[in-house]
């Protein structure tokens, strides 16, 4: 009965700022992203509700509105050889923040699962430092490797209120967070078949 209407903003920024000095470079690169979505959809098809369930719901019985917004800041300085030098190496840290929220508004004729309110919201951090290396074997054969200490941190903020479906919750609030610290690592071999 509606129109699905669905848009996607998007907006980014980076700055990367280089330095080059006698056996290597700096390097620093800032970032910012900034995503929004919103959609209103109609969550019901009348083709599909007469044969499965038997009716065909009301006009504007089942509804959705959804806005959602992710905040993105990076931030990396890392030291790396410079071009031209037989062993290619990098080292740096990196810091890394999302901020997402999420806000539905969904009626429904036919699912308590899908009426109420439904707000979120989930911040997401981690910091890194890492380093690689890429050694000739030959001038054609290269070994490399490299290892990332990371550590993440998010919390989950959620709220839901009820249209007041008989037999189901009013609303509840959920609260949470975990965090982590973990090592990856990389091992790789390449051959060049030509010079070029």
């Amino acid at each position: 009965d509606i129109i699905p209407d669905n848009r996607r903003k998007r907006g980014e920024a980076t700055l990367e700022i280089q330095r080059d000095f006698e056996a290597t470079r700096f390097t620093s690169l800032t970032n910012f992203q900034r995503i929004q979505l919103y959609g209103e959809v109609d969550t019901a098809d009348d083709l599909v509700f007469q044969t499965v369930y038997g009716f065909i719901p009301p006009h504007g019985a089942d509804i959705a509105l959804s806005r959602d917004t992710d905040t993105i800041f990076s931030q990396e300085f890392r030291l790396s050889s410079i071009e031209g030098e037989p062993v290619k190496w990098v080292t740096g840290i990196n810091y890394f923040h999302s901020s997402y929220t999420s806000d539905r508004d969904q009626i429904s004729s036919y699912s308590p699962y899908s009426a109420g309110l439904f707000d979120t919201r989930i911040r997401s951090h981690t910091l890194a430092a890492f380093g690689d290396v890429t050694v000739p074997v030959t001038e054609a054969f290269k070994v490399s490797g490299g290892l990332r200490l990371a550590h993440d941190r998010q919390s989950l903020d959620s709220d839901y209120t009820g249209i007041g479906f008989p037999g189901t919750a009013s609303g509840y609030t959920q609260n949470s967070s975990i965090s982590d610290t973990y090592l990856t690592g990389r091992l790789a071999v390449s051959y060049d078949w030509t010079p070029a």
